[in-house]
């Protein structure tokens, strides 16, 4: 199911799907996260951070070693859920991205259910899309993954992203199913099921259908429209 649910929004120039010997950086707060993968309901009400309570889930980290090996790509993560990172970690997660050729960024979302998750800024963080924007300015060609509920406003990350996942909530499993679906094994046929907004102005949308209104005076011009990817 997580295999078939993956849905790919932006792909530049075929980057993906990576070739298993290229050279790549894994990086974000959801890079090895199992509880941000499964979200609110799991395990505890407002879900569970962390590995340590899902005994056979599967990480994106843990997918990917188990597909192409721990030696075939560079993990490090300083970025916070919250979209902080210190300096330091900033610095060293910059130099180790312009140290490869593709830099895959897993972020979205904590884990969150009914009320205690209801949120008044749709934008994801502004830590996030500032990460994304200094990994891009390297040179490396920046993969996104978003691990998320509901779709978070990007900002600039689709203009400094050279591909776009959008896992959603894929649970214990989903990291195999991400790893396979990046580097080639699992071609990713998943469809949109929501109209993605690109601005506040068009966020309060039907879900699931195309969108016809007007945004002031002109047409809503959404990220992604609902099923065109």
């Amino acid at each position: 199911m997580a295999r078939e649910s993956i849905v790919l929004l932006k792909n530049q120039d075929n980057v993906l799907p990576l070739p298993k010997s290229s050279s790549v950086f894994l990086t974000g707060p959801s890079a090895d996260n199992v509880g941000y993968q499964c979200g609110g309901w799991t395990k505890f009400w407002q879900g569970v951070s962390g590995n340590d309570m899902f005994k056979n889930g599967i990480s994106m980290r843990k997918g990917m070693e188990t597909l192409v090996g721990k030696d075939s790509f560079t993990y490090f993560n300083g970025l916070l859920i919250n979209g902080s990172i210190s300096n330091a970690n900033l610095t060293q997660a910059v130099e180790l991205a312009g140290r490869h050729e593709y830099t895959i960024a897993a972020i979205g979302e904590s884990t969150y259910t009914e009320k205690p998750g209801d949120i008044d800024d749709f934008a994801l963080p502004k830590g996030f899309k500032e990460f994304i924007k200094a990994l891009a300015a390297t040179g490396t060609k920046v993969i996104v993954v978003l691990i998320e509920g509901r779709p978070r406003l990007l900002g600039s990350i689709p203009d400094n992203a050279a591909a776009i996942i959008d896992a959603m909530l894929p649970c214990e499993l989903g990291g195999q199913a991400i790893a396979e679906i990046l580097y080639g094994d699992v071609n990713p046929s998943g469809k949109l099921p929501i109209t993605y907004p690109k601005d506040p102005a068009n966020a309060a949308i039907p879900y699931n259908h195309l969108v016809t209104t007007r945004c002031a005076f002109n047409y809503c011009q959404m990220q992604w429209d609902f099923v065109s990817v």
